[in-house]
Parts: structure tokens; sequence; C-alpha cells
């Protein structure tokens, strides 16, 4: 892989996750749990492509701008990649996770999808001239189960 590319990784496992899949070199990874906005902001601007490579909450984190996800922003966020209000109500004042594990296990990856495809949108209209990617990973184990590609 060329040194226009960059991936963002919020730990190791989620490194390992996008490894598996793409067989990049270690070089073009950067493991951080900063906000990717942050990373994308300080780095060279040779970069034409960044992949985002996260868990639920980091991800989440990403979506909304804010390390705190409020019950308001969640469920904001949540209607935008199209759930409805009654699907959302019960985990407003839940765990973060339970929400991800309702729709993992109830095989809703298409919300997931569209989590993923709001990110790659959203940094795509501040950097104009960076391509972006969003993977997101199963905590447990080093594995994407979401993607905007």
């Amino acid at each position: 892989m060329n040194d226009t590319v960059l991936v963002i990784a919020d730990s190791e496992q989620s490194k390992r996750a996008h490894q598996e899949l793409f067989h990049w070199s270690d070089e073009i990874y950067r493991v951080s749990e900063k906000p990717p906005l942050e990373i994308i902001n300080n780095i060279d601007k040779g970069i034409e492509r960044v992949h985002i490579v996260g868990t639920w909450q980091y991800i989440l984190r990403t979506a909304t701008g804010s390390e705190e996800i409020s019950p308001g922003a969640l469920s904001l966020l949540m209607k935008r990649i199209g759930l409805s209000d009654e699907e959302v109500q019960p985990f407003l004042n839940s765990p973060l996770d339970d929400l991800f594990y309702t729709l993992y296990y109830g095989r809703r990856f298409e919300v997931l999808r569209r989590l993923c495809h709001h990110i790659k949108r959203t940094i795509q209209e501040q950097f104009s001239h960076i391509m972006v990617d969003c993977h997101m990973v199963v905590p447990e184990r080093p594995q994407i189960v979401a993607s905007s590609l």
C-alpha cells in the first residue's frame, strides 16, 4: 500500500480485524482512541484515503463528535440513520452497548452500515480531498461487522 492511505483504528484488535481483511502493512496504521477528525487535522496533506476502524462506542463517539454521548444525541443520531422513536426509546437510559447487541443479534446490519455511511459522509464533507471508509468491529473478536464499502 502506498503512503497516501491512513488507517485509524481505536485498538490493536480493530487494527487486526482490518489487516485480516485488507492485508496492508503496519506502517499505514495509527492506533489511537483520539477522535479521527483530530488525527486527520494533524496528518500530512498527502493523505488521500482514510479508513476509520473501531468498535460501536468509538464509532458512536465519532458520529456524534462527543466523548460523552447523551441520550438526546443518541436518539437524534439513530433517527438520522433510520430507527424510529419506538426502537430507540428503550435504550436511552441504558448502557450504549445494549443497543449495539440488540442490533447485532437482531441482524440489523443495515443500521450499523448506515452509521458507517453517516461517518463517511460527515468526514468527507469536512475534508473534500480525502476519501473515507468506515468499518465497525465486534468488541469481543477481531471481526468487521459493518462497513461503508
